[in-house]
């Protein structure tokens, strides 16, 4: 702020929870320098047949451009303002400063101007003590147990059909043919749905879900070469409708049986997927399941971390943040219980649980935004060029593409502040984790 201009006359009223109005006044003085400026700026530049620029009588330039010169003016008045404003009053905005009521705002030669302005700010809180606090780490060894479901798991992924000569179980797979009795004169169904009561060595699997409703304990026990005739029942639902509610007569012809083999864990196979045996293939999946374990508890005692900072704090919480921050949980959510198939009927009866669901989550996340971000400024913790660069690295190597490629995204998409405030926040935690006390529990 210029120190030879005079303090704008600013008034300042709290009018909500975090967010402040400023009643602000330019002198008159200020004003008609201002005005003065706009006016022989618009007689230099204002096209007027018949008079060189600078030389428009004063009366034919304001009954001509008026309007617009008071605007400008205006324009001008209320950018300069707000910016001494801010500075006058100490205060840091959190929100864009919203104008109140600036199309009914005048400028008037002769007059001071006063407009009003109302931002967000930061909460004004007792920050909890951050050094020193106790949280608990799980024993990091990786039992026996642990490896062989891990290798267990694995070799059922590696698991194939194959012929069996036994009667069929639970989950084995049949080749058989069969073909449904449609009486004469009933329905028969589109030609795109004729594998339901036709085919001919086709594949019937012994588990859920079924091709022929109840099929699989009709079949448990067939083996290669039997011939059942059995009744189907499809469900009231069934996809297709003119099978839905009917029962229908069946013979079936078993002419296989496929069972899944699982691979034994051996050097074979280790070498058959690049190692050298059996053995390397435990003591790696018992260090991968180490750093598994490592990263897993790191995340918890981050969140322990927080949780202790943020458990027993009420903050005010600045308003227009918190609906945005509201609305971004409610997208979160929504999109959420899509993915896991409510509908919008569903969701629409539920609005005020996802609602709340959303303030809650607004809360907690503005609440440690502002916790961390004063311990960050009380330690001096900076994002600096190196943990920018190592995180577009990072993304590149995502997305295959340049790291220079990923910061134009950012920056046109509006994300790299965004993307600033993530690193500064890790770094925090990391921070706090270098302060805290970490115990070892004992594992289960």
């Amino acid at each position: 702020m210029d120190n030879d201009k005079p303090k704008l006359n600013i008034q300042r009223e709290d009018v909500a929870p975090c967010r402040v109005k400023l009643t602000v006044e330019l002198p008159v003085e200020r004003v008609a320098k201002v005005y003065n400026a706009s006016v022989a700026s618009f007689n230099r530049q204002a096209p007027v047949k018949g008079f060189r620029p600078g030389k428009i009588p004063q009366k034919l330039l304001m009954s001509r451009f008026g309007e617009s010169i008071a605007n400008h003016t205006k324009g001008e008045l209320l950018q300069a303002g707000i910016e001494e404003a801010i500075e006058q009053s100490g205060l840091e905005p959190e929100t864009r400063p919203a104008i109140e009521n600036e199309d009914g705002l005048r400028v008037l030669p002769g007059e001071s101007f006063v407009f009003a302005v109302s931002f967000d700010i930061a909460p004004e809180f007792t920050l909890p003590e951050y050094k020193g606090i106790e949280v608990a780490r799980a024993a990091g060894d990786v039992s026996d147990d642990s490896v062989s479901e891990w290798i267990d798991n694995w070799l059922q992924r590696q698991s194939h059909y194959a012929k069996v000569e036994r009667p069929a179980a639970e989950g084995d797979l049949l080749k058989a043919s069969y073909k449904a009795v449609i009486a004469e004169g009933d329905e028969a169904p589109p030609a795109t749905a004729k594998f339901y009561v036709d085919a001919e060595d086709s594949w019937l699997p012994l588990r859920d879900p079924e091709l022929l409703p109840g099929a699989k304990d009709l079949l448990i026990g067939s083996v290669a070469g039997d011939e059942k005739d059995v009744e189907i029942t499809f469900p009231e639902d069934h996809g297709e409708a003119r099978l839905a509610g009917r029962t229908l007569t069946y013979h079936i012809s078993v002419s296989e049986v496929h069972g899944m083999e699982k691979p034994e864990l051996d050097d074979e196979l280790a070498q058959k997927v690049g190692m050298e045996s059996a053995e390397e293939i435990r003591n790696r999946v018992r260090e991968n399941l180490g750093v598994e374990h490592k990263r897993e508890q790191d995340r918890v005692i981050r969140e322990q971390i927080i949780q202790a900072l943020t458990a027993n704090l009420d903050l005010p919480l600045p308003p227009t943040m918190l609906n945005r921050t509201v609305g971004s949980a409610m997208q979160r959510l929504r999109e959420q219980a899509q993915r896991d198939g409510t509908s919008p009927e569903d969701m629409q009866k539920n609005h005020e649980q996802l609602l709340a669901r959303a303030n809650q989550q607004a809360r907690e996340e503005l609440v440690r935004f502002y916790v961390l971000n004063r311990i960050a400024e009380i330690e001096d913790i900076k994002v600096d060029p190196a943990d920018l660069d190592q995180a577009l690295e990072m993304f590149a190597n995502m997305e295959q593409v340049t790291p220079k490629v990923v910061l134009r995204r950012l920056r046109d998409s509006g994300r790299l502040n965004q993307l600033l405030l993530n690193l500064r926040e890790a770094k925090t935690i990391d921070r706090l984790v270098e302060l805290a006390k970490v115990t070892e529990a004992v594992g289960e």
